[in-house]
């Protein structure tokens, strides 16, 4: 998918220094179309691993806690037992891969954006509208 977005920016940086015809453009609409179509599945897939990485943090978090406190006789202080559990290098990781997956996301909702707007850019240049 990296290939196909830097394939497309390229082109849309082409026709925006050098133009290009109307069938041009129109088949440049029916990519950014098609490119959109991908993007939306791959936004679905990353979603749901960021999702189910959110929820794998809250288990995590919670065996974490449960640990400490497995450590002493009386209950410690809810403060000391939230430290260690931020400092727990599991939730760390598992903070990270929720961040990148989500970081992905947006990436990708970006993305979509742009090549939202690619198409109704080419498809303007196809209708013979430049207004």
């Amino acid at each position: 998918m990296e290939r196909t977005f830097k394939e497309l920016k390229a082109t849309i940086d082409r026709v925006y220094n050098e133009g290009c015809t109307v069938l041009e453009a129109e088949r440049l609409a029916a990519k950014t179309l098609s490119v959109r179509l991908e993007i939306s599945d791959r936004i679905k897939e990353v979603d749901l691993d960021a999702r189910m990485k959110k929820h794998g943090i809250k288990a995590i978090r919670a065996k974490e806690y449960m640990d400490e406190l497995a450590k002493y006789d009386k209950k410690p202080a809810e403060g000391l037992l939230e430290h260690a559990v931020n400092l727990s290098e599991l939730v760390g990781a598992a903070e990270g891969l929720y961040n990148n997956a989500d970081t992905e996301v947006d990436r990708l909702k970006t993305y979509l954006g742009v090549f939202s707007d690619a198409h109704i850019f080419f498809r303007t240049i196809a209708k013979g509208s430049y207004e």
